[in-house]
């Protein structure tokens, strides 16, 4: 093995051991590099990354390197339909390059203001009325992003990588997100997850973007509290 395979390998469980303590912070129990032993039946020929399990829903997390790692790999959507159908289970896909592309793009574009995050969600609305709820799922989290990206910057977090799972994560682990508020953005950020990468989810709902718009909006109108980050 050259010592670039061994560089990336190390890399690669770094990542997975710090998105592994990610979802230890949900309150999940983990399991990084399941054998079939620990995997449920439906799933024993799968080969994910990490399993998690809470009270309350299962999760088979299958972790890609970058999009042609995924690309090569035609059994994802496949096991996506499978996990997503059975009762408390579910599927997350999570590629670890998807931070850079925004590193890459920032230096030529600018961050909306909050009038023009507020136009798009004037889209968003417009694309439910007309039940286009694919596009209204993808838009509205465009506009979320936006927002939670100022929300952070406004509360000085500090963010390495600003994917939209880990702004997710820390807006929740900081107090401007509710459990609540955390565990129906998850929900629908899996469903808008499914969409743009090509995937079909089982059902899509108008109810599932509401909760991005709203929290869209929540953002723009908070403020930090001088007596710490949550208020």
């Amino acid at each position: 093995m050259s010592s670039n395979s061994r560089s990336d390998d190390m890399d690669f469980e770094k990542e997975l051991q710090r998105l592994a303590e990610q979802y230890t912070q949900e309150g999940y129990f983990v399991l990084t590099h399941p054998d079939a032993d620990h995997l449920p039946g439906f799933a024993a020929a799968f080969s994910p990354q990490i399993i998690a399990k809470r009270a309350d829903e299962n999760v088979i997390v299958e972790v890609k390197r970058d999009r042609a790692d995924l690309e090569s790999d035609p059994n994802v959507p496949v096991q996506a339909g499978i996990t997503n159908a059975q009762p408390g289970w579910r599927y997350d896909l999570v590629i670890l390059s998807e931070g850079d592309p925004f590193r890459r793009i920032s230096r030529e574009a600018r961050e909306p203001t909050p009038d023009e995050i507020i136009a798009q969600l004037a889209q968003v609305d417009q694309m439910l009325r007309e039940g286009d709820i694919p596009a209204a799922s993808v838009f509205a989290w465009a506009s979320l992003e936006a927002a939670m990206r100022q929300a952070a910057s406004d509360a000085e977090l500090h963010m390495p990588r600003q994917t939209t799972g880990e702004l997710l994560r820390t807006l929740y682990g900081n107090g401007l997100f509710t459990r609540e508020q955390f565990d129906r953005l998850t929900r629908s950020y899996r469903l808008r997850t499914e969409i743009v990468h090509g995937l079909i989810p089982l059902a899509i709902e108008a109810a599932s973007v509401q909760p991005v718009v709203d929290a869209t909006k929540y953002l723009l109108a908070w403020k930090p509290d001088v007596r710490g980050v949550a208020g």
